[in-house]
């Protein structure tokens, strides 16, 4: 099952469902930690040279989308974590931008009181249930004491919902990994843009955005807490985090589309078979179509659209790049 989790952890970066913080929201509780898969560092081996990056110029991955008329818009491609070494970006990327009238994001976050209460209402169980009732007591006990020992714990987290407790215990690896959540591509994209008075658009507002990780089943958000728990004591899982930011950073495109791809056939247990056909339905797959309709209105619109969303999105099996291509639209990709 740790195989499983691995990728799904992955994606999550990739994908961006933790990328959306309210805007008050503490340093280190908006990320999510990256558990090894195969080729990501693991508690058992040390990199070798399959697997550790080789240092490269800062290549992210950038697309320029061009329809029949000659509209233009741009993808690109976040993470939602990030490292000094990130920034300054690619002076490609900072043309783009230049040249675009509207910054698109996932979502901005939640800054209303409504959207907060919104947020809220996302995350809590209901019913009477608390997280104790669907945790094992070991599970629980680990993921309580490291809330308690980083000082985050407050009572109201026992009626959230097991992801709530996932996306903050993966926060808490971030900073631990030496990657900082407030630098993730997106919030950087974000406060540039209101420094420069640019308008912000959001694909996914605030309810959408948050319901779409508490839809998933309890049986997966347990196990995802479950294995974020044991990576946390782990050093290399924990160096995961800075290592898939040095891959982000390379833009190796076919390398990184191998990471995301997944053959369902090739899960031979039909329960981990299910388990991740679920959260691909889930948190990429519709979402991709969401994110494709609202590009090609974007284009439709006259105006320049720089649309910066999880980089799973943008080049996964199915998203963006594949979807536009597909509708008949010009890509090519944006480099230095």
């Amino acid at each position: 099952m740790k195989k499983l989790t691995a990728l799904i952890l992955v994606l999550t970066v990739l994908l961006g469902l933790t990328g959306c913080p309210a805007k008050d929201a503490p340093a280190g509780t908006e990320a999510t930690t990256i558990a090894p898969d195969t080729t990501i560092p693991t508690a058992d081996s040390e990199p070798t040279d399959a697997t550790e990056p080789e240092e490269e110029p800062s290549s992210p991955i950038l697309y320029k989308v061009t329809d029949d008329q000659g509209r233009i818009l741009y993808l690109f491609g976040a993470i939602h974590i990030g490292t000094e070494e990130m920034y300054p970006l690619p002076s490609y990327v900072q043309d783009a931008y230049d040249q675009s009238d509207i910054l698109a994001v996932e979502c901005e976050g939640a800054d209303t009181p409504q959207e907060m209460e919104q947020e809220k209402q996302c995350a809590l169980l209901g019913d009477g249930v608390t997280i104790q009732d669907l945790l094992s007591p070991e599970t629980y006990r680990a993921a309580k004491k490291i809330l308690e020992e980083t000082g985050v714990y407050q009572p109201e987290f026992e009626d959230c919902k097991p992801i709530v407790w996932q996306s903050i215990i993966d926060g808490l690896a971030v900073q631990k990994s030496g990657a900082d959540s407030a630098l993730g591509v997106d919030l950087q994209m974000m406060e540039k843009a209101r420094g420069d008075g640019k308008p912000i658009e959001e694909i996914e507002p605030v309810a959408e955005h948050y319901r779409y990780m508490g839809d998933l089943s309890m049986e997966l958000q347990c196990l995802l807490l479950e294995d974020t728990v044991a990576s946390y004591r782990n050093p290399m899982a924990i160096r995961a985090n800075t290592y898939l930011c040095r891959l982000w950073a390379q833009g190796n495109e076919s390398f990184l589309r191998t990471i995301l791809s997944v053959n369902l056939d090739q899960i031979p247990d039909e329960r981990e078979r299910a388990l991740y056909q679920e959260y691909q339905d889930v948190i990429q797959t519709q979402r991709d179509a969401n994110m494709t309709q609202y590009a090609m209105e974007a284009m439709a619109s006259g105006q320049t659209v720089f649309i910066c969303v999880g980089l799973a999105h943008i080049i996964g099996e199915g998203a963006m790049v594949d979807r536009l291509t597909q509708a008949g639209y010009t890509l090519e990709r944006v480099e230095g």
